[in-house]
């Protein structure tokens, strides 16, 4: 009978152990995720974020038995004001996700598919109205997009790429296959053009090895294209500041003339790759700043699963100046407007081929 008891009483305290470590599961939750942004994000200042401030008010709010998703909800509201695309939060068992990027002109103008594919539409009849081939696509596809995209005129180019990685394996960046071939042969095709228009509006982004294998075959020498460093975390210091450095590749290097179509959707990689060309003498751009969140993306799990991610580096040009939050500017500014769909003319690329005739 007093081992019955026994054994009842330890399954009560098991159980009641149970019970209360699952009731300050969201306390728990809510500390880790505060501390890994306290320890490691770059970016609280530039974003005017008081973290500390925010987690006096927000801690209250996390009780012993507050649900999953009053808890997300609770988390999503402390990163919004960050106005950061690298902030993630995400529950894959639940397919949540939220993420923190800003206000974007090119996504409130063009917010549906129908009227992103239109805008494309629209590029591509600027081209041939201009006296450009058809647009072709080459490479690997990824949501139903090639990795290239090139037409060409009797004097010009034009090469479009909407994301910085070849294809997805595993769920993961494939950073080995950059079908560098493809765009080689895609060169071959310019070596007799007298410029080039590099079209990266609304790219996605991906791996700036990527970039730079891009931006290698516009230079006939070594040039530097940014530094960047990272928060030590749980600190406020900084490591070395790293140099990377745009060196020559493929078998020719195309130095005339370039333009590059930006706007405030070229996110990433992609406004790393911008910011490496503007290097080049004989690189300018058109359009609208890209996006300024340039740093690659720290992610790491939380207790419940939840993965959150955010950024911890800083990028900066060769004269350490940081884009972050401003984004990559432009040369020429034009901004395209779902207005323009209506005469199917594409303002920033009639601007582009434009300012090529005139070098």
């Amino acid at each position: 009978m007093k081992l019955k008891i026994c054994f009842i009483a330890i399954a009560l305290v098991c159980f009641t152990n149970s019970i209360y470590s699952q009731n300050l599961a969201p306390q728990k939750n809510f500390d880790v995720f505060w501390n890994i942004f306290n320890n490691n994000y770059a970016f609280f200042e530039l974003h005017k974020v008081n973290w500390q401030e925010s987690y006096k008010k927000y801690r209250p709010l996390v009780t012993n038995s507050i649900s999953n998703d009053s808890l997300f909800n609770v988390m999503s509201t402390m990163l919004k004001p960050l106005g950061d695309s690298h902030v993630n939060l995400i529950d894959a068992a639940h397919k949540k996700k939220f993420n923190a990027a800003g206000p974007s002109h090119f996504a409130a103008e063009f917010n549906t598919d129908s009227l992103k594919a239109a805008f494309w539409q629209t590029a591509d009849s600027t081209l041939m109205k201009n006296g450009f081939a058809r647009i072709k696509g080459y490479g690997s596809i990824f949501k139903g997009k090639h990795l290239f995209y090139f037409s060409e005129s009797a004097n010009f180019g034009y090469l479009r790429f909407s994301r910085c990685f070849a294809k997805i394996k595993d769920g993961e960046l494939d950073e080995k296959d950059f079908e560098m071939e493809i765009l080689d042969s895609i060169m071959a095709q310019c070596s007799n053009l007298k410029g080039m228009i590099i079209d990266v509006r609304a790219n996605i982004g991906g791996d700036d090895k990527f970039s730079y294998e891009v931006a290698g075959r516009f230079t006939s020498k070594p040039v530097i294209g940014h530094y960047k460093r990272e928060r030590i975390a749980g600190t406020n210091r900084y490591t070395k500041t790293q140099k990377w450095t745009i060196t020559p590749k493929g078998k020719f290097a195309f130095t005339k003339p370039v333009i590059i179509l930006t706007n405030d959707k070229t996110v990433s990689a992609a406004e790393v790759f911008t910011l490496a060309m503007k290097q080049l003498s004989q690189v300018s751009t058109i359009g609208t700043n890209t996006e300024g969140n340039l740093s690659d993306m720290y992610e790491q799990e939380l207790p419940n699963g939840w993965t959150i991610t955010l950024s911890n580096q800083k990028y900066y040009s060769p004269r350490m100046v940081c884009y972050e939050g401003i984004g990559v500017p432009v040369d020429v500014k034009v901004s395209n407007i779902k207005q323009s769909l209506l005469t199917m003319k594409d303002p920033v690329l009639d601007t582009a081929i434009y300012k090529l005739h005139r070098f």
